[in-house]
C-alpha cells in the first residue's frame, strides 16, 4: 500500500480514508491488550481482582507514554523532513529517535525492578491486596522493553507510509492476548498473572511483527550510529511532549482518581472506575487513531506548503471525531446495565454507582476528542508548545484540581465522576482559540 500512496498529490479524502481504519484500528486494539484482562479478570477473578487491576492501569499508560514520546514526536519530524526531501535528516531522526526509546526503556526497567513494591503501594496497594497487584504489576515493569517498542515501532511504521503492516501487526497481538488471556485465567487458574502473562506476550507478538518493515522493499528507517545527532533529542522530545502527556495524564488521573474513590466511595467505587476508565481507553484510542491517521497526511503537506491540503484533513478529522463521540454518550444513556455486566458480576450496590457514573463521565467525550485531535493538529504543523499547554491543562491540572475539590464542595464521592467532562469542556475552549491562533491560513 505505502508505495501507492504519494501523500502530497493523491486527494486529501482519500488518503485520509485509506489511513483512517488501519490507524484507528492500530490504536484500538492496543487498548484491547487490557480491556480483555479487565473483562477476563472480572470475570474470572472477580471484583476485588478487578479493584487490583484498575489499581496497575497506570503503570501502561506511563509505558505507552513514553513509546509515543519518541515514536509520534520523532515520526512528526520524519514526515516533515520526508515531505521537505530531506531524506538524510529523516535518517538522522529515527536514529537518535531509537537510541533515546532503547535508553529509556532500560532505565525504567532498572528502576522500576529495584524499587517494585514502594512502586506497587503508591499506585494503591494496600495489606489485603498488595500479592494480588504485585502479581500483575511485575509482569508490566520487566516487560517495559515490549511495551515502549510496540508503541515507539507502531509511530514510526506509519509514518514509513505502511499503516497496514502496523494495523496488522497490532491485531496479532491482540489476538494472541485474548487466546492466551482465556487459556491462563480460566483454564489454567493462572489469575492476575495469566493476565498480565497474556498481555506481555501479546506486545512482544506485536513487536516481532513490526520488526518484519525492516525487511521489507518498502522500508526507509535505516539506523546508523553515525547517524545519531544528540541536538535533535530536545527537538524529538518536544515535539512528542503533547502525545506523551496524552497517554501519561491518563495514568495520572487514574492514580488521582483510585485514592479520592477509595477514600469516598471504598473499592466498590473502584470497580465502578474500572467499568468507565476501559471504556474510556477504548474512546481515546479511537480518538488517538483518528489523529495519527490525520498526522502524517498534514505533516508532510504542512512540509511542502501545500496549506489548503492540511485544513481538508483537519475538518474531516473534527467531523469524526464528533460522530463517534455522539454514539458512545448515546450508549451510556440507554445501555449502561449491560455496559457494566461487561465486566463484573452484577449488584444494586455496584448499579449504583456505575450507572451515573457512566452517565456522567462520557459526557466528557464530545470535548475530549476535539483536545486530543486538535492537539494532533497542532503537533502536524509544529507547534508543540500550544500542543503541549493543551495536554497539560487537560491531563493534569484541571482533573486532579476538580478531583480533589468536587467531591469536598458537593459532598457527595460520585462527583468525582464529574471532573474529566469539567476539565474537558474548559479546555476545549483553550484549544478552539489556539487552532484559530496557529492557523495554517495565517502561514
Amino acid at each position: 500500500m505505502g508505495k501507492h500512496l504519494d501523500l502530497l498529490k493523491d486527494k486529501p479524502s482519500g488518503l485520509y480514508f485509506k489511513y483512517l481504519l488501519p490507524s484507528v484500528s492500530a490504536s484500538l486494539v492496543t487498548s484491547i491488550y487490557i480491556l480483555a484482562d479487565t473483562i477476563m479478570i472480572g470475570r474470572g477473578c472477580g471484583a476485588a481482582a478487578l479493584a487490583a487491576l484498575n489499581l496497575v492501569l497506570p503503570l501502561f499508560s506511563v509505558l505507552f507514554a513514553f513509546g509515543m514520546l519518541f515514536g509520534i514526536g520523532g515520526g512528526v519530524l520524519y514526515s516533515v523532513a520526508r515531505g521537505n526531501n530531506d531524506s538524510e535528516h529523516a535518517k538522522s531522526i529515527w536514529s537518535t529517535a531509537l537510541c533515546l526509546n532503547t535508553l529509556f526503556s532500560v532505565i525504567i526497567l532498572i528502576f522500576g525492578g529495584l524499587l517494585f513494591e514502594k512502586l506497587c503501594y503508591f499506585l494503591g496497594a494496600d495489606e489485603n491486596n498488595i500479592t494480588m497487584v504485585m502479581d500483575y504489576a511485575k509482569y508490566v515493569v520487566f516487560g517495559t522493553p515490549a511495551y515502549m517498542f510496540s508503541t515507539f515501532l507502531q509511530a514510526f511504521i506509519r509514518n514509513d507510509k505502511q499503516p497496514k503492516r502496523a494495523m496488522i501487526a497490532v491485531i496479532t497481538g491482540a489476538i494472541t492476548n485474548i487466546v492466551l488471556d482465556y487459556i491462563f485465567i480460566f483454564n489454567l487458574n493462572m489469575g492476575l498473572a495469566g493476565g498480565a502473562v497474556a498481555t506481555l506476550i501479546g506486545n512482544i507478538a506485536t513487536v516481532c511483527m513490526l520488526l518484519t518493515h525492516f525487511f521489507s522493499k518498502d522500508n526507509g528507517l535505516h539506523f546508523s550510529p553515525k547517524n545519531i545527532k544528540p541536538y535533535l533529542a530536545i527537538k524529538i522530545i518536544s515535539s512528542g511532549g503533547p502525545s506523551f502527556f496524552i497517554e501519561a495524564a491518563t495514568g495520572l488521573i487514574t492514580l488521582t482518581f483510585n485514592h479520592q474513590i477509595l477514600k469516598y466511595l471504598g473499592e466498590l467505587g473502584v470497580v465502578a472506575y474500572g467499568v468507565v476508565a476501559n471504556y474510556a481507553l477504548v474512546l481515546q484510542s479511537i480518538f488517538n487513531g483518528i489523529g495519527q491517521a490525520s498526522q502524517p497526511i498534514m505533516a508532510t503537506n504542512f512540509g511542502a506548503n501545500l496549506y489548503d491540503r492540511v485544513k481538508a484533513v483537519r475538518k474531516m478529522g473534527v467531523i469524526t471525531v464528533l460522530s463517534v463521540a455522539t454514539i458512545a454518550v448515546i450508549c451510556a444513556y440507554v445501555v449502561p446495565v449491560p455496559m457494566t455486566a461487561l465486566f463484573v458480576e452484577l449488584s444494586d450496590e455496584l448499579l449504583k454507582l456505575s450507572i451515573p457514573a457512566l452517565n456522567i463521565y462520557f459526557l466528557a467525550f464530545w470535548f475530549l476528542g476535539i483536545n486530543l485531535f486538535f492537539t494532533t493538529c497542532l503537533q502536524s504543523i509544529v507547534k508543540s508548545t500550544p500542543a503541549l499547554v493543551i495536554m497539560i491543562l487537560r491531563g493534569v491540572i484541571f482533573p486532579i484540581l476538580f478531583a480533589l475539590a468536587l467531591p469536598e464542595i458537593t459532598g457527595s464521592g460520585i462527583a468525582i465522576f464529574a471532573a474529566v467532562p469539567c476539565s474537558e469542556v474548559i479546555v476545549s475552549i483553550i484549544s478552539i482559540v489556539f487552532i484559530k491562533k496557529f492557523s495554517v491560513d495565517k502561514e
